[in-house]
């Protein structure tokens, strides 16, 4: 084997590798900076805001339960809207944070 092919097979091995990297870490996340990853990228925390402590919702209860409970706990912030869905992902976890996470701030 001559030493252009060992390069190709080297430049192949690298370009293999990167391909993982990047559906490792999501790939739409690439070429994106702090402000794209936002779902309210212009969220203002009010001063001496302190992050509340939430139930998580599992997607194993009622979902308006769960609302219900969030907006109670956030009813402080009710007419800040932006602050009440910037801190609803607290609230979440497994499929019910995934799907939140999968949302377009332009739909929103």
């Amino acid at each position: 084997m001559g030493a252009y092919d060992r390069m190709d097979e080297l430049q192949e091995k690298y370009d293999e590798k990167q391909r993982e990297m990047r559906a490792l870490r999501g790939k739409e996340l690439f070429g994106r900076n702090a402000y794209d990853l936002c779902l309210v990228p212009n969220v203002q925390t009010p001063h001496k805001f302190k992050v509340l402590d939430f139930e998580k919702y599992k997607g194993t209860c009622c979902p308006k339960d769960h609302l219900v409970m969030y907006a109670r706990k956030m009813s402080a912030y009710a007419n800040d809207n932006q602050v009440v869905i910037h801190y609803f992902q607290d609230s979440l976890t497994g499929a019910a944070l995934k799907w939140y996470m999968s949302l377009d701030r332009t739909k929103i």
